[in-house]
């Protein structure tokens, strides 16, 4: 069951600033293996924060997804039609899920429904820089796994190239969407 929260509208200056979040230019993987994520038709999108404690065993780290909501979700924002296909463009361009590290924790996401349900969601976390999604963005794990064996300039995988640029971005709409960050304690 979905924790009450409340419902928070960004404040318009904000809300204003929204279109240079995504850079149009710049390194992307090939774009002819983008697939339709979500997966199916939305009719509208939420972001939230969540998992504002310290990490630890038994907390969920997707917001949403098909064994249901996260316990711990501090605040909810509604978006608009543009800032959602903000958050989508951002996927598009790792192409779903990135996993930088073993210790991911998310606290920021965008969640996609249609009607009253949910359908997918974006799961970001900003400590550990993974990206976790649901679903999956595609059926076939080889061409998953496949996008980290492409090579950039440099020794690194071209992904994590173009992963340390939106995780820059998905910073960038967090914080113009009046997003809070967490703050952990010493």
């Amino acid at each position: 069951m979905l924790a009450c929260t409340s419902i928070k509208k960004p404040p318009q200056q904000l809300l204003s600033k929204q279109e240079p979040v995504v850079q149009e230019e710049g390194k992307q993987l090939p774009p002819e293996n983008q697939q339709q994520w979500p997966p199916s038709k939305w009719s509208h999108a939420r972001a939230y924060t969540y998992n504002f404690t310290p990490y630890g065993p038994g907390k969920k780290l997707r917001i949403w997804d098909a064994k249901g909501w996260s316990e711990n979700i501090k605040q909810t924002i509604d978006i608009d039609q543009k800032q959602a296909q903000t958050a989508i463009s951002l996927l598009h361009r790792t192409q779903g899920e990135v996993q930088a590290s073993k210790c991911p924790f998310p606290r920021h996401a965008v969640v996609f429904f249609n009607g009253e349900d949910p359908i997918a969601s974006i799961n970001i976390c900003f400590s550990c820089t993974d990206i976790l999604i649901h679903p999956p963005y595609f059926n076939d794990d080889e061409q998953s796994y496949g996008r980290y064996e492409m090579m950039g300039a440099g020794e690194e995988p071209l992904l994590f190239e173009i992963h340390e640029t939106v995780l820059e971005d998905w910073g960038s709409y967090f914080d113009k969407i009046g997003a809070q960050r967490y703050e952990q304690k010493p």
